[in-house]
């Protein structure tokens, strides 16, 4: 799902298919399922043969639960993500997790606030737009809305104009992503789509956190 020029969110079934990686010009990708190796890490061989130039990749070791800490990532990825697309105008950059419904969907945003003076909702809602599966952990929203808030870990908010930073209602903007509240972790997460669900029926065991009371239900079988 392409969420900015040049900026895709994906889930595991993307992240390993080379030809539409190389359709995309994908050169660069934030791994965020620390289940799922780098497919392509060096080069374009790596298992699809397409042809494509090297990807550099940067792995975000995140597991998807209530315990987990996204929020010390988003400033590399926010950072690797900018490299990325300053280094050459042909460069474009794939952010996924297994689903691409939390992690890389929260990430993706994180980088869109921190470059376009967006509010956290306002983000995350851009991003949903574009990727209807998206569904954050809610302790993940909380964490982007508390380092936007903090100034995304810069000096200063950024001071450039740009629509999204009109701030959306906060009870819309939760519709958007369909984030869940604490109260609802016990209820299974909708599946991407039954293509997307028979991809993932042939991955590495769940990355999701395992034990404790409370976690949240990752799109799965």
């Amino acid at each position: 799902s392409r969420v900015a020029p040049r900026v895709f969110v994906g889930g595991a079934a993307a992240a390993r298919d080379g030809p539409a990686l190389a359709a995309a010009s994908i050169t660069h990708v934030v791994n965020a399922a620390p289940s799922l190796p780098n497919w392509f890490e060096g080069g374009g061989g790596g298992g699809g043969g397409d042809g494509a130039p090297p990807r550099s990749y940067l792995r975000v070791d995140v597991f998807d639960g209530g315990a987990s800490a996204l929020d010390p990532h988003f400033a590399p990825v926010t950072s690797f993500i900018d490299a990325a697309l300053a280094e050459h105008p042909g460069n474009a950059v794939l952010v996924h997790c297994v689903a691409g419904a939390s992690r890389s969907v929260t990430l993706a945003a994180a980088w869109l606030a921190s470059s376009s003076g967006a509010t956290a909702d306002a983000a995350l809602a851009a991003v949903a737009a574009a990727r209807p599966v998206a569904a954050p952990h809610p302790g993940f929203v909380d964490q982007l809305r508390a380092w936007v808030e903090g100034g995304c870990g810069k000096a200063a908010a950024p001071s450039l104009p740009s629509p999204l930073r009109r701030p959306l209602p906060r009870a819309a903007s939760a519709g958007a992503v369909r984030s869940r509240s604490p109260d609802e972790n016990a209820a299974p997460a909708r599946l991407p789509s039954a293509k997307s669900a028979a991809a993932l029926a042939s991955l590495p065991a769940s990355d999701r956190v395992e034990g404790g009371a409370g976690e949240w239900a990752a799109p799965s079988e």
